[in-house]
């Protein structure tokens, strides 16, 4: 006779229990309250116009064309857009130029 056949066990399914991963190893090291600060400064800007007074609308389109070297119809339709972004990547002092040129239009600029 042959020997019966053997029983296939069922696995329970157990519910899956998440661990947190391992942190990293350099950082785990590292003594609570001291991170490293390497905040680099930021070398390009960007002068957003947000808005301008309706009575400032031809002078902060001449200070635009000025600094953009835009034809009158592209800096016209560039103002009308506000918010945009009229000069992007420009160093931190050129940037407070155009915004100190703009506010003293009458126009509400941003530096980015």
């Amino acid at each position: 006779m042959a020997p019966p056949p053997l029983l296939l066990r069922r696995r329970r399914s157990r519910p899956q229990i998440k661990r947190p991963r391992r942190l990293h190893r350099r950082r785990h090291l590292q003594p609570a309250g001291e991170e490293k600060e390497e905040k680099k400064e930021k070398t390009a800007f960007d002068v957003k116009l947000e808005g301008f007074d309706a009575a400032a609308k031809i002078k902060v389109i001449k200070e635009v064309r000025g600094f953009t070297e835009l034809g009158l119809k592209e800096a016209k339709e560039l103002v009308e857009k506000a918010p945009v972004v009229v000069k992007s990547g420009v160093t931190k002092e050129e940037a407070e130029k155009i915004v100190e040129k703009l506010k003293g239009i009458g126009a509400k600029v941003a530096m980015e």
